[in-house]
């Protein structure tokens, strides 16, 4: 393959689909998937593209050596197929799977190799059967829901689409505020400190696709698809919907460092995204439960 093919073969094999991952090396355990590579791939360009598509890298082994303390939660299963052989790994993380790209031992010389990995499924687990996200944060701070009126009709109207269904519960549920003193969901706020209209219009109207801040997306045009819309700010993050063609409901989570070229995309709900970045001390790179173990919320 060269080297769009093998980006190509990544972003399908890292997908959502339920394709069970199986190794035709001989030799290699279940659990993943080796591609080849043209030799004429530099191994520095695809950590670059990497890096570009899936957000941090992890460094799993480096001049021959293996780091000792990586584990199935940090990465092992990128490094179980080559045992001895292996040079250098870099991994990243995407939904229920590792990419993993690096070099092994060939002879005399080294060879460039790309896997896709079976990577366990994020803690905590889904809401209980007839439960929400927005029960789980509700339960997770200890808040009361309020009924915060939002005007939907007015905001979606202006965005020129709808929004997901649990953001908006989330919004009606909390009003605005900060969680655990750091995250805040941008809803209808007339304080204008955490408005949701007003932050995209701001981004809006200073965006340039090609080479601004959030590039390679433009930010959401009304009647469009592909574009951003802004949903959340956490210490140095930004969070947005990703608008696809697909179910509103449905819309990838991005986000983006504000000091980073890099994105880091999360096939899930804002209202998961938000409890996992609140409870899950290994929802990296956003999660806050390190620094605070007991979520709260604060209004506004």
């Amino acid at each position: 393959m060269d080297e769009q093919e093998l980006l190509a073969a990544v972003a399908s094999l890292v997908r959502p689909s339920g394709q069970e991952l199986v190794c035709s090396q001989s030799g290699h355990p279940p659990g993943h998937v080796c591609l080849t590579a043209s030799g004429a791939i530099n191994l520095s360009t695809l950590l670059k593209e990497f890096s570009g598509s899936y957000g941090q890298l992890r460094n799993l082994a480096m001049g021959g050596y293996v780091d000792p303390t990586v584990t199935e939660r940090t990465g092992l299963p990128l490094l179980a197929p080559f045992a001895g052989e292996l040079v250098e790994m870099r991994g990243w993380e995407s939904g229920s799977r590792w990419i993993g790209c690096g070099a092994v031992r060939a002879g005399d010389g080294e060879q460039l190799v790309v896997l896709v990995a079976e990577r366990a499924a994020p803690s905590p687990d889904a809401p209980p059967e007839g439960a929400s996200w927005v029960d789980s944060l509700l339960r997770a701070t200890g808040w009361d829901a309020r009924d915060a009126a939002q005007p939907w009709a007015e905001i979606e109207a202006e965005l020129g689409t709808e929004l997901p269904c649990e953001y908006k519960q989330l919004c009606q549920a909390f009003g605005v505020g900060w969680f655990s003193q750091v995250v805040t969901v941008l809803c209808s706020d007339e304080t204008r400190v955490a408005d949701l209209l007003r932050m995209w219009r701001g981004l809006l109207e200073d965006d340039d696709p090609s080479d601004g801040p959030f590039a390679p997306y433009p930010i959401h045009v009304p009647g469009t698809t592909g574009g951003l819309i802004p949903w959340g700010t956490g210490a140095e993050e930004m969070f947005f919907w990703h608008v696809t063609d697909g179910a509103v409901n449905a819309w990838p989570v991005l986000a983006k460092a504000k000091d980073s070229e890099y994105w880091h995309r999360y096939e899930m709900t804002a209202t998961e995204f938000l409890y996992r970045t609140l409870t899950d001390p290994g929802f990296r790179p956003s999660t806050v439960a390190d620094a605070v173990p007991e979520p709260f919320f604060e209004p506004a």
